[in-house]
Parts: C-alpha cells; sequence; structure tokens
C-alpha cells in the first residue's frame, strides 16, 4: 500500500461529484479505483464514507477509546511506581502481588 500511495493521488472532483485517481508517473486519471487498491482507499475522508460507514467509523473510534482507558486503569492496578529513598526519584514500575508492591 506504501508503494501505492507514492505511486497515485486521490482527489474529489466536486463537478463531477466522484473520486479521481492519477498515476504520478504518467499523469493518466482514472474515474474509477484502479484494481490494484482492492477495498483500498488513498484518502478516507467523510466525503467517500456513506451516513452508515461514517457511523461505524465513530463507533470504532469511541471503543478503541474506552479500551485504551480500560487498560490503562488496569495497568495502574497491576503496576505501582517504585521510589528511590535517596533521591527520591521514580525509578521505574513494581508488580503489584497481592496487594503488595515488589
Amino acid at each position: 500500500m506504501k508503494r501505492l500511495r507514492k505511486t497515485y493521488t486521490q482527489e474529489y472532483n466536486e463537478e463531477h461529484d466522484t473520486w479521481v485517481w492519477t498515476h504520478l508517473p504518467t499523469g493518466f486519471e482514472f474515474w474509477h479505483k484502479p484494481p490494484l487498491f482492492g477495498s483500498h482507499d488513498l484518502a478516507r475522508t467523510p466525503r467517500n464514507l456513506s451516513v452508515e460507514e461514517a457511523a461505524i467509523e465513530l463507533q470504532r473510534m469511541w471503543r478503541a477509546r474506552k479500551a485504551r482507558r480500560l487498560l490503562r486503569k488496569l495497568v495502574m492496578r497491576l503496576y505501582e511506581k517504585v521510589l528511590d529513598e535517596e533521591t527520591g526519584e521514580v525509578r521505574g514500575l513494581g508488580a503489584v502481588v497481592g496487594g503488595q508492591g515488589v
């Protein structure tokens, strides 16, 4: 996909209300997505999403955010900061085993 991104551009044509793909080395324009892309697009913007696809994308982002926050909470329960007694600086994370820091 990286190679395709360097070889093609995808731009929205408002006059024709469609996407245009340009092959950069030749300047040839495609009014239909080139077969090499399969189900992928170069530009994933609200313009090329249906209302249902946009809703699915928003739901995916919300669930991912919730999962990151939950993971952060779980990790915070499993580990605690270990302070260096002499300097008072945080030296690392200690695993919490049975409610006690190790």
